[in-house]
This record gives C-alpha cells, structure tokens and sequence, in this order.
C-alpha cells in the first residue's frame, strides 16, 4: 500500500510538472474568431507593425470577415479573456476586381500623448491614416469604442495636401518614443521612399524623402524601388536594409544595401562609416553589401534585426534556401559576412535576445509554424536547431515583435477557421531549447 502511494504521488508529481511546462512554456490566446482568412493581408512578410506594446496594453489591428477594419486590446499583457475589439467604419476595398494582400493594416502607439495610429488598405493608393483621441491607448475598456478616433484622413501634416500612390506604411518608434511613419510613393520597381517624424499634436512634419527610386542607373533602367526587411532604431541610430527592384515583376530584385542615419535620415552612413548626402540611391557608395543579380530568386520584404552588441543581421530567402548576412559592427562600420541556413519556407523574419543574442527565425512551412533558434556560439550563428512547430492551418507566417521589456516574443497568425491568435513565447524559455 505504501508503495502504490508513493507510485501515485510520484506519477501525480511528474504529470503536473509536464502540465506546468506546457501552461507556462508559451502562451496562446484567442483574439477573434472573426479574423478574413480568405485574403492573406493579416500577419504577412510586407506588414511590419500588426501588434504594438504600450505599458500592459496589446494592440492588434486586422479585418474581420465583413471586411471592416478592427482594433483589438488587452490591457493584461496580452492574456486570454481580456480582449475589447472595435470595429471601425472602414471596409477593405477591392483592387481592380480583386483583393490585394499588399493592403496590410498597421498599428502604433505614441507614448507622448497615448494616441493610436492605423495606416491601412493601400496599394498605390491615395493615403489613409486614422490616429485616436490623446489617451485612448490607456483608456478604460468601458470607454474605448470607435468614437475614440477621427475619420479616415489622406494627409498628415496640417497643409491637408493629399498623399497620393502610397504603398507599405510602417511605424516605428525610437528609443526615446519619438514615433516615425515610413512609406512609398510610386508603383512596384518605380517608387521613393518618405519619413516622417510624428509632432505629438496628432499631425506630422514634413516628409522628407530618404531614398530615391529615379537616381542611378542600372542596366538602363532610371526606374525602381526599394523593398525593405524590417527597420530599426537603436542607440540614435535608424538602421535600414533593402533590395532593389527594377519593374513590377518580382524577377527584377537584385543585391542587398545596408545604410544607418544618426540624423532621422537627413544624411546617412555606410558600411566603411563614411558619410552620405541623403537622399539613398541606387549609386550612393558603399551601401551595396552582396551582388545579387536579377533572376536569382531573390525575395522580397524579409527579416532583419539588430543585436545585443550592434551586430545586424539579415535573412534572404533567395530560391529555396535562406542566406544569412552578418554585419559585425566596428563602432561607425560593419564588416559583412555570409552563411548558408539550411532551412526552407516562406519569407523568413528574424529576431534576437539582446541579452543572450541568441537568434530566431520564423518561417511557415506549408500550414505549419516554425521557431528556429540559433545560439551566438562566440558570435558564429552557426548551428540552427528546430524549437517550436506550431499546428493549426496558418494562412500566413506570423507577424512579431520582441517586447519593449525584452522578454517576450509575441507574434499573430490567422488560420483557414477565420482565427486571430496571439503566441507569447518568454525567451528564457526559448533560449533553453536552443542547442548551445
């Protein structure tokens, strides 16, 4: 008898330790089950900013399946059962007959006064921005409804002048706060790119163009655009990495570029550290960090990101492999190095642990999710392993950030059931399941 109650207690002991393990491994919640599958615009390559962190507050944007525009928020970091969605008068518009996942919905906050900002449904399209109310981003959940936010604008400074053929908003804020707005004027491979700083009154400053899709010639061609992996501020420094194009056919991208500015993109640096005349162009010196020629299989709208000790890191999806770009830092320089990951998928992101600098990269693989994390290895990133795979018919790879607390990974995805999910991985827990 008393060694069937010490089996018991024993079996009990290791049964709740795997239940523990599995509750507090990584967390995911239901956001909606009324998120459009049938469009793929929801946590794709191209929309940088489907989730911002304010204080405990997460914030979600998406549409639902009649197509209108939504806010979702959970003032309890993210936990299940805490959600308040509005639904905004906004419908998802069709272009020329069709739906169009270039139209991403993207979300900011901006700390100074606690507004929202939603820049949406754009291919080429006249502007739409919509910001709140000050405050609402901490507004209690009996007051937080539509009528928090104005209407749909097409400008953002106060001269109202209407920005026309704009493509793949993006918002971003610097160490301080401050909130920056990125986006594109012209058409796929014939196309600049603006900045702008938000002026915490609900309007904007001047765009200011930082890079040039007419300067430069290649092979002839006196046309392109800049396609860009995810952008970042670090240290008083904006950090950006892109790919040409030269036409509308995604066959024309070629070579990776690397800039940073330590002036809100007035002027702007290379990899040797010698300083550039804004704005970027196709012959601005020493941007180019890898020949790639055209046909290569290069994607587009990749991963990227900066680590612990200024090291940048870029991830390329070029055919059926990823390519793994390393910039060690020199203080003002970077020396680039390359490495072949023997991993396939969709268009990869990636992420760093600033503390630990360990690396993951999310790709989806069919319907499937995967984490993969690789350890610094005295600053090698040589060794991937597989760490989580995700079941549940993903229509796209998800959309993440790394915590304003540097603690979490958290990342959407939507399923084929029309689901809206939110994924929280600690990364102390992922970094234990990395091959060290």
């Amino acid at each position: 008898m008393i060694v069937l109650r010490i089996w018991l207690i024993l079996v009990l002991f290791v049964l709740s330790r795997s239940v523990f393990a599995q509750i507090t491994d990584f967390d995911k919640t239901l956001v909606s089950k009324d998120c459009w599958s049938e469009n793929p615009v929801i946590a794709t390559a191209t929309q940088q900013n489907a989730i911002a962190v304010y204080e405990n507050f997460v914030f979600i944007i998406y549409y639902n399946t009649s197509r209108k525009l939504c806010v979702a928020r959970n003032s309890n970091f993210g936990k299940e059962g805490n959600w308040k969605i509005i639904e905004l008068p906004h419908i998802y518009e069709k272009r020329k007959g069709k739906y169009d996942n270039h139209n991403t919905p993207n979300i900011a906050i901006s700390p100074v006064d606690q507004r929202i900002h939603l820049s949406f449904d754009m291919h080429a399209r006249t502007f739409r921005y919509i910001v709140s109310e000050p405050l609402a981003a901490i507004a209690d959940d009996a007051d937080f409804d539509a009528r928090l936010f104005s209407p749909t604008r097409n400008y953002l400074e106060n001269t109202k002048v209407p920005i026309e053929r704009v493509t793949y908003p993006r918002f971003f804020n610097d160490q301080e706060g401050q909130l920056f707005f990125m986006y594109r004027v012209g058409g796929s491979g014939n196309g600049d790119t603006f900045l702008s700083r938000y002026n915490q009154d609900g309007l904007w400053d001047t765009p200011l163009k930082i890079v040039d899709g007419k300067k430069g010639v290649y092979e002839g061609d006196e046309n392109r655009c800049a396609y860009y992996n995810d952008i970042f501020f670090a240290d008083g420094r904006m950090y950006l990495s892109w790919v040409w194009r030269e036409s509308p056919n995604a066959a024309t991208n070629h070579d990776l570029m690397f800039a940073y500015s330590e002036d809100q993109g007035k002027t702007w640096i290379n990899s040797e550290g010698r300083q550039l005349n804004g704005p970027l162009h196709l012959n601005s010196s020493g941007v180019k960090i890898a020949d790639i020629p055209m046909s290569s299989g290069l994607s587009n709208h990749n991963g990227a990101t900066l680590d612990g000790n200024g090291n940048f890191h870029i991830v390329l999806k070029r055919g059926n492999t990823y390519q793994h770009y390393i910039g060690f830092s020199h203080e003002d320089s970077f020396q680039w190095e390359s490495k072949v990951i023997s991993i396939s998928g969709d268009r990869p992101k990636v992420y760093c642990d600033p503390i630990s600098n360990d690396l993951y990269l999310m790709v989806r693989q069919g319907s499937r999710l995967k984490i993969y994390g690789s350890s610094a290895h005295g600053g090698d990133w040589d060794q991937w392993n597989e760490i989580y795979t995700l079941d549940g018919d993903f229509t796209t790879s998800t959309n993440s950030i790394v915590s304003p607390s540097k603690d979490h990974l958290m990342g959407v995805a939507v399923t084929k059931e029309d689901q809206l999910h939110l994924y929280r991985w600690p990364l102390a827990n992922l970094a234990n399941r990395i091959e060290k």
